[in-house]
């Protein structure tokens, strides 16, 4: 029986990978916990919400951002064949970051925010703007197995965003300060630490190539597909966000993003692991070594079940109590949507291991295609579940869309493996990986 030294070496990829799993596990898992930690500060020393003013900018601007970012971290990283040089990556995503700031604000507006939201909406687009390059940095330190600078780096701005966003709001007792110390918690780690590494990659002679118009057009137009995908994954847990805010206002809405927060911080260490995975997954796909792409994708979805399964126990047990503690009474009375929302999240922690194999398989139109059923049916049944059933509603429309998603993924992720597999099957047994 393999030990669980050996078997972490098999999904992550060997010693490296390993090391690479620890540094990411302990950055994201204290960005995620900062991440709570701005929310439960406003609302403790708020009200929900004061929340809810931040989760209506969070819902805004994160939809908007992800389909410009393109995925760019995830492409940079999987691109093991150079396909494209870094400077085009870059160029890329410069221009995405400044477009997506005045349409964010554009949007608010037309959904009626009031002069004070619109502030909160432009500070987390500064804020997502700086992030975007902060992650080009990440993919091309992720794709050469540099992956402690990245866990400092996510750990640190996390730490930043914590201490300024509170203590702005402790001050001030206003949303508007409270994101723009958010915002500063981005701005000054890329500036500061990512950028010298992002240009370090530039210089490289490898990467040292000058952007090209034409190839940064191409490099959109095969990266769209991905960037809706991500627009579409967003609006998966953005739309009943704001169906939620329509029906019942902005406290229940900052409750339930509160409860958002939560699966975020849930797949911190599994976010860790697929990217420490993800370039050798690329590597094995490019070998044709079906053997190594199952069993990697079988070790994300276990460990993905278990901290579902953990995250679901910790919900029943604990959850009204620490959500009394970390947040107030008006957050513990839904103790109950809290623990369906643990299941949600082993949805999401599973899915996002699967997604893995799906990018470095350049399986982009797949991938919008799930998220188009996805979002059309979180839709449908948020119109249906939210007015009658309020945040129970919401969490309900958030569960029949990602039943939907894992069955579709499953799909197309066994279509890969077969692939792979077919293509091994009829090599010469001299060719294939280990005599096989």
């Amino acid at each position: 029986m393999a030990t669980a030294k050996s078997w972490l070496k098999t999904v992550t990829g060997g010693s490296v990978g390993g090391r690479n799993f620890m540094a990411l596990s302990i950055g994201q898992t204290v960005f995620a916990a900062t991440s709570w930690g701005i929310l439960s500060a406003i609302a403790l020393l708020g009200s929900a919400e004061d929340v809810g003013v931040l989760a209506f900018a969070l819902a805004i601007v994160t939809p908007t951002f992800a389909i410009s970012k393109l995925r760019l971290r995830s492409v940079v990283a999987t691109d093991v064949t150079h396909e494209y040089p870094l400077s085009d990556y870059v160029a890329t995503g410069l221009v995405g970051a400044v477009v997506s700031i005045p349409i964010a604000l554009v949007v608010a507006l037309a959904l009626g925010a009031t002069t004070s939201m619109v502030a909160v909406v432009a500070w987390i687009a500064l804020s997502r703007a700086f992030e975007s390059m902060s992650h080009l940095s990440y993919g091309y330190q992720q794709r050469t197995d540099r992956m402690t600078p990245i866990g400092v780096s996510v750990g640190v701005r996390g730490i930043l965003a914590l201490v300024l966003a509170a203590g702005a709001f402790a001050l001030t007792e206003s949303v508007i300060w409270a994101a723009a110390g958010s915002a500063l918690g981005d701005v000054i780690p890329f500036l500061i630490y990512d950028l010298r590494f992002l240009r370090k990659g530039l210089s490289s002679a490898m990467e040292r190539i000058r952007p090209s118009w034409l190839s940064i057009r191409r490099l959109f137009i095969t990266t769209l597909p991905l960037g809706l995908f991500a627009f579409l994954m967003s609006l998966t847990d953005n739309i009943p966000r704001l169906l939620l805010n329509s029906s019942s206002g902005l406290a229940e809405l900052g409750i339930f993003a509160t409860f958002g927060y939560a699966v975020t911080g849930v797949t911190a260490v599994t976010r860790a692991l697929d990217s420490a995975a993800s370039p050798r997954i690329a590597r094995a796909l490019a070998k044709r070594d079906g053997a190594i792409v199952k069993r990697r994708i079988r070790g994300l979805t276990v460990v993905a079940s278990v901290i579902g399964a953990l995250a679901l126990v910790l919900a029943l047990t604990i959850g009204e109590s620490f959500l009394d503690l970390a947040f107030g009474p008006e957050f513990a009375a839904y103790s109950v949507e809290f623990s369906w929302m643990a299941v949600y999240a082993w949805m999401v922690l599973v899915f996002a291991g699967w997604t893995v194999t799906l990018v470095a398989g350049r399986k982009f139109k797949h991938q919008l295609y799930i998220q188009i059923a996805t979002v059309t049916v979180v839709v449908v049944s948020g119109l249906a579940l939210i007015p009658p059933y309020g945040l129970m509603g919401a969490v309900g429309s958030l569960l029949v869309g990602g039943a939907i998603r894992l069955v579709l993924t499953a799909s197309v992720v066994r279509g890969v493996i077969r692939s792979v597999d077919g293509n091994d099957q009829h090599r010469p047994a001299r060719e294939r990986p280990n005599g096989r």
